[in-house]
């Protein structure tokens, strides 16, 4: 194949090469768009004799809808919308021209070349080690914004469809072709030609091209369980969860359009987002583009790196810590003292206030996913949602959930969707890890990257998100009350969850915040999250774990068997997520 897109006809047949093997990122986004401009022009073209066209695309690393590189140069959010918008519509073009299109994969094609093929009637992949398919925009903090999500949406079942967006996943030939994503799977790219003029010309294809142009459909309640798990599949990253979310439910309830424009807009917001530019800047380089090696597929082949993800590791040990915080409300230690003993203890802010900022919305999702309730908590805009959540609050924590008061919330974004049924349940929450890394590898439970919520949490959390609606800053408040232009306060309705002989010193509650921290970071030095002690006590620290030394540094100074001991005690106290294995100790440097 040539390296620039170059377009030969057989027998009223177009076969548009687009090899972008060779290119950069930024240049082999323009060396698609020029590919597909060639195409849906020579098909366009009056008095054209154009009865079929065939896509050989190839490529050989991620390429972005939404040039990363523009987003680093601080480009302005409306000429990011331009450049994008441009792909978009030409695959709009593509897709809805009469004449019906095959796109032949080649190599690594994902991201904008698998976005192009998906505008196409019929897909064919190359059998090779490092051909893959998939949307992985996510891996750089972005979305796909060429209409991706919406046909990606019309070959796979909403919730699969989210799964392989939010893990930044992308899939060989032989699982691409087990999720529908491609119709033929052959050796060569000979053969695919083949194939593809076979296609064109068969009265089959009529048929096939015509049950496949269906828009995508879901009813609301899957919109909603999909929302749930972008929120527990993203945690820490409810932006690009909800933006997720938005996009998803637009291609179900608005026309193709609307919705296209909905993908285009939405993305491009997120991309040019301060906290997407943070994003990128840490895991993208020009001269180094996100890359997956063929191993990297959920559940197809593994890899020697395949369990490491220091991402995880941070997400997972900042969690611990803030679920813990939450739990110290749930036992009646007032908010003001939990915020001021994690000040104390050298935290820089206070936990209360971090988890307005990322919302109880991801943590309820993944809580109640874990437990295998179905919440939807979808979002629909200036939706107004009934419930009442009456607690019988014991230290069994087990919740009687009645639905009768009404109570309006604006969730602006993401509005919290009704349809709470939780009956009576008791929630026990032994410390368990179900592990999903950072090559998207799917376990039982989607919601793995946080842990189990402390029952003592899970009590606040239900009070919090459903009780009292107040899930957070974007919410409109949540332990905080947020006014505009002033300092962020403790909101005073937090005085409910106080009770004066709570019989916890200082001691306990500081040590049941680090303590958790710490046993989270030893089970992810254990499970390979992180390779070794250091990058441990780096992931911790960027954690907001307090103290230069990190968990080694608090491990030695407290020394190993006492150490060991407060655990053992905190447990018995407080629950056996502080329950502590033998051997999480041994990987540590030097004895104490």
């Amino acid at each position: 194949m040539d390296s620039i897109p170059s377009q030969t006809l057989s027998d009223g047949i177009a076969v548009v090469t687009i090899d972008l093997r060779a290119h950069d990122p930024a240049s082999a986004l323009a060396g698609l768009r020029a590919g597909i401009r060639g195409a849906v022009e020579g098909i366009t073209a009056s008095g054209t004799a154009t009865t079929g066209v065939v896509l050989r695309i190839a490529a050989s690393h991620e390429v972005s809808s939404i040039d990363p590189a523009a987003i680093l140069a601080n480009q302005p959010a409306d000429q990011v919308l331009s450049q994008a918008s441009e792909l978009t519509a030409l695959l709009a073009r593509l897709e809805d021209s009469p004449i019906r299109s095959v796109a032949i994969i080649e190599g690594e094609a994902v991201g904008a070349p698998f976005e192009a093929a998906l505008a196409c009637n019929h897909r064919i992949m190359v059998r090779s080690p490092g051909t893959r398919a998939g949307l992985p925009a996510l891996s750089l903090g972005l979305l796909p914004a060429a209409g991706g999500i919406g046909r990606l949406l019309r070959h796979m079942p909403l919730r699969e469809a989210m799964e392989l967006l939010a893990r930044a996943e992308t899939v060989d030939c032989a699982r691409a072709l087990e999720l529908g994503l491609v119709d033929e799977v052959v050796d060569t790219g000979e053969a695919a030609e083949v194939a593809a003029l076979a296609w064109l010309t068969s009265t089959a294809q009529r048929i096939e091209a015509g049950r496949k142009s269906a828009e995508p459909g879901a009813d609301q309640a899957a919109v909603q369980a999909a929302t749930s798990f972008a929120m527990a599949a993203l945690p820490g990253r409810r932006r690009a969860a909800i933006t997720l979310a938005a996009i998803a439910s637009a291609w179900v309830t608005q026309d193709r359009a609307a919705a296209a424009a909905t993908e285009l807009r939405r993305s491009v917001e997120l991309a040019t987002h301060d906290d997407t530019r943070a994003w990128l800047s840490t895991h993208w380089r020009p001269d180094h583009p996100a890359r997956r090696e063929p191993s990297q597929s959920p559940g197809h082949g593994t890899h020697e790196d395949d369990h490491h993800c220091p991402d995880r590791a941070i997400a997972r040990i900042r969690a611990a810590g803030l679920l813990e915080a939450m739990a110290l409300v749930g036992d009646g230690v007032p908010a003001a003292r939990v915020e001021r003993l994690a000040a104390s203890a050298g935290m820089q802010r206070g936990p209360l206030l971090v988890l307005d900022e990322i919302s109880l919305t991801p943590i309820d999702a993944a809580h109640h996913q874990s437990e295998g309730h179905d919440h939807g908590h979808g979002h629909d805009h200036g939706e107004t949602h009934e419930h009442e959540h009456e607690h019988e609050h014991g230290h069994g924590h087990g919740h009687h959930h009645h639905h009768a008061k009404t109570h309006e919330h604006d969730h602006g974004d993401h509005g919290h969707a009704n349809g709470h049924e939780h009956g009576h349940h008791d929630h026990h929450h032994p410390h368990g890890h179900d592990h999903e890394h950072c090559h998207g590898h799917r376990h039982e439970h989607d919601a793995s990257a946080w842990p189990a919520v402390p029952p003592a949490a899970v009590y606040v959390l239900e009070k919090m998100a459903h009780g009292f609606g107040r899930t957070g800053r974007a919410a409109g408040g949540g332990f905080y009350d947020h006014p505009a232009g002033s300092a962020p306060s403790l909101w005073p309705g937090l005085e409910q969850f106080e009770r004066p002989a709570v019989g916890l010193t200082d001691d306990d509650c500081v040590d049941r915040i680090l303590f958790a921290q710490v046993i989270e970071a030893l089970s992810a030095l254990a499970d390979g999250l992180v390779e070794d002690p250091a990058e441990l006590d780096r992931s911790a620290r960027a954690a907001g774990f307090p103290g230069a030394g990190g968990v080694t540094g608090f491990v030695e100074a407290r020394g190993r068997a006492s150490f060991t001991t407060r655990c053992a005690e905190l447990a018995s106290r407080f629950g056996e997520r502080f329950t502590m294995s033998p051997d999480a100790l041994k990987r540590l440097p030097g004895n104490t």
